[in-house]
């Protein structure tokens, strides 16, 4: 799923925020990168390699949707064969079979010195194709292998069918996030009412209270002037009596 966020788009703290038409152009790039198969035939061959304990071949298919037709046969007994595929970034510098690899064809003796051995495999995602072929069982009597391996581009059917397949995955995962989105801004809109009141009563309340702080003020400076006055009448009145 490909979304652009505003919060993540800038690259760095200093960096100004993409507009939104910015945002639109790179989604729809990325999208029409992903929808967009570009890619040529290829071939690898070669001729009487010797396989005295076991060989790997790793072949990179880029684009999905690839078909990769293969053939090989040997000379001076059989041999075994498999297949695997390895995700990308798997360590290229191991032996076939192990926990990252998945198993297309399982490891089985085949009678590749009678007649070649053929296959033709579709690739539905980018990965590593390993062919690997096993001689241990027969290490001290070395076989030589000849192969060829071609990668063909997907048919502009197969393209323009993983394009709209893509297109509406990505279409359903926006649907998804409009409508998720949309009821969070109904949440948070409601949730910005109450607060909004909130803050109005609290407002009023605190008008109301500045009011009041006010004639409290006012009164206590009058009472505070009356008993200053009334301590002062009274000390006239005990000098007026002879009272200390």
């Amino acid at each position: 799923m490909v979304f652009m966020d505003k919060s993540s788009s800038a690259g760095s703290p200093n960096a100004a925020p993409k507009s939104v038409d910015d945002e639109l152009e790179t989604f729809f790039e990325t999208i029409d990168s992903q929808t967009t198969a570009i890619a040529k035939s290829k071939s690898f061959k070669s001729s009487n390699i010797e396989v005295t304990y076991d060989l790997e071949l790793p072949i990179e298919v880029a684009v999905p949707g690839s078909r990769v037709k293969y053939a090989f046969s040997t000379d001076g007994g059989d041999i075994s064969f498999g297949l695997y595929i390895q995700p990308p970034g798997a360590s290229q510098n191991k032996n076939a079979g192990t926990e990252e690899d998945v198993e297309l064809l399982e490891i089985t003796r085949v009678k590749s010195d009678i007649d070649p051995i053929t296959g033709t495999i579709t690739i539905p995602s980018p990965c590593t194709l390993l062919f690997y072929w096993d001689n241990h069982y027969s290490w001290f009597r070395a076989k030589r292998l000849s192969y060829s391996v071609s990668i063909l581009p997907p048919t502009e059917d197969v393209v323009q069918k993983m394009r709209t397949d893509r297109l509406n995955e990505v279409l359903g995962d926006v649907m998804k996030d409009k409508e998720k989105t949309s009821a969070r801004l109904e949440k948070i809109s409601e949730a910005r009412e109450i607060l909004n009141k909130k803050v109005i009563d609290l407002e009023n309340q605190l008008r109301d209270a500045k009011s009041h702080l006010a004639v409290a003020r006012k009164e206590e400076q009058s009472l505070t002037e009356k008993i200053e006055m009334r301590k002062k009448q009274a000390d006239g009145l005990k000098n007026r009596l002879g009272l200390k």
